[in-house]
């Protein structure tokens, strides 16, 4: 929808040609590169190591061909990196920034406009939000139920309530005409593992001669990047939470509430798993969490 709208000013502005359609996807690689920028620069002060981060979270040539397209992925892609930055700086462990947190949350429902497959990641950031909030009152003490807890943290940001339910009111209706419409068919029925992780890893190697042994790497990467995020909150949860725990507390749940939703809507909906292209943010996951455990 969003990009649709782009590619329509676009072609009133420089006329109906391939450059002008593609046009909005490709200032939006420049909004996608200033984002990894800003979230590298907090997080490495020397030039070396920062180099190093925007690389990994920046160069990936599957990533890079949709935002030479005249698709709503890059547009959608840019806007979650985006909203990455701003929430990862609003949730903090010693304060809240709702201005951060409200931009974080309106480019993720920017990006779902851009992209439906974006909806998840959208909800998963909700989500994230809310279970930050219960750990948080959970580790100081508050002797309260769960379900009393998730009331009093809903009730206590009534700032965001309206933005939500606007995205909302527009999202559902799209997504349940998808559905309607048997628009929903491209994935897969494997599982979650081969059709949405390793035919990301497959996606991004092209099909070169080097595939077998760059998708055997890549697949032990994933593993030891999510082990590694998991230990690292183990331990340093008891200790307390530290502005970096916080922002690998995010992305986890952000990640593992996306990944969880796609589960349910493929054993509820019989929708198919989501892969390459249906299945970017969990790209961009992998890299914000490599550059995290790497700081």
């Amino acid at each position: 929808f969003l990009n649709t709208i782009l590619m329509y000013c676009s072609s009133k502005l420089f006329g109906n040609s391939e450059f002008a359609l593609r046009l909005p996807n490709l200032l939006f690689h420049a909004v996608f590169m200033a984002a990894a920028f800003l979230f590298v620069r907090r997080r490495f002060p020397g030039a070396f190591s920062a180099v190093c981060a925007f690389i990994i979270t920046t160069i990936n040539p599957f990533v890079l061909d949709f935002f030479s397209l005249a698709r709503g992925y890059g547009v959608a892609m840019a806007l979650m990196m985006l909203g990455l930055f701003f929430f990862l700086r609003g949730v903090r462990s010693e304060g809240r920034d709702r201005k951060d947190i409200l931009a974080g949350f309106w480019c993720a429902g920017l990006a779902a406009f851009a992209n439906l497959s974006f909806l998840n990641f959208l909800a998963g950031m909700v989500g994230a939000y809310l279970a930050v909030d219960c750990l948080i009152r959970a580790k100081r003490g508050d002797e309260v139920g769960l379900a009393a807890m998730a009331v009093e943290i809903v009730s206590g940001m009534p700032f965001f309530y309206k933005h939500i339910i606007l995205k909302l009111i527009i999202l559902v209706p799209l997504a349940l005409n998808f559905f309607r419409e048997k628009a929903l068919y491209y994935g897969g029925g494997w599982g979650f593992w081969q059709d949405t992780i390793v035919s990301l890893i497959i996606s991004s190697g092209y099909d070169c001669s080097y595939l077998p042994l760059y998708a055997a790497v890549m697949k032990v990467l994933v593993i030891v990047v999510t082990a590694a995020a998991l230990l690292v909150l183990a331990l340093e949860l008891r200790k307390g939470i530290t502005p970096l725990t916080m922002a690998v507390l995010l992305v986890s749940l952000i990640a593992g509430l996306t990944a969880a939703l796609v589960l349910i809507q493929h054993f509820v909906f019989g929708t198919p798993y989501p892969m390459d292209r249906t299945a970017f943010h969990f790209i961009l996951f992998f890299n914000v969490m490599a550059v995290l455990l790497a700081q």
